[in-house]
């Protein structure tokens, strides 16, 4: 008994810097997407299914950001849906360091945020599929990778803003 009190304490200043470590993990968005709060209203658009062999057809336009297809029907998130979809978007909590080498098979966004900035739209682009988010200011790109809890946060307000 007295020698696992020893192995306690000695693995006890480990435990809390590994705590210390991964808490330290998290990553702030760039300060541009706390803009995010001062706006009245967010436009969402839904993004075009990786697989659309799988997908409901849906007769609407598509138009790109970056890289990346999206449908261009705007979805708009007003009063309280805007408020705490953009409350979620400027939590450091929600975004950690980017690791590369996702297991999805490549960012493909789900969604995009959009609001107006000085210089034209800033965007959050955001993929589910592999937790990843692409932050957009002109041509400005900051990858970030999604933590479960930003994950859990932001996919049901994204959800109820632009329907099933």
């Amino acid at each position: 008994m007295k020698r696992l009190s020893r192995l306690s304490t000695a693995l006890l200043p480990r435990s809390a810097i590994l705590f210390t470590s991964l808490a330290a993990c998290s990553s702030a968005p760039p300060s541009f997407v706390q803009s995010a709060e001062a706006q009245d209203v967010l436009v969402v658009y839904r993004g075009f299914p990786r697989d659309t062999s799988e997908a409901p057809a849906r007769d609407e336009p598509t138009m790109m950001i970056g890289d990346q297809k999206f449908y261009t029907g705007q979805h708009r998130a007003t009063g309280g849906d805007a408020r705490a979809l953009a409350k979620a978007l400027a939590d450091s909590s929600v975004y950690t360091s980017h690791v590369s080498g996702n297991k999805c098979g490549g960012f493909h966004a789900d969604y995009a945020v959009e609001w107006p900035g000085d210089q034209g739209p800033l965007r959050v682009l955001l993929c589910f599929g592999c937790n990843e988010a692409r932050a957009i200011e002109g041509n400005d790109v900051a990858v970030t990778d999604l933590t479960d809890d930003g994950e859990s946060r932001l996919e049901p307000l994204l959800t109820k803003v632009t329907g099933p």
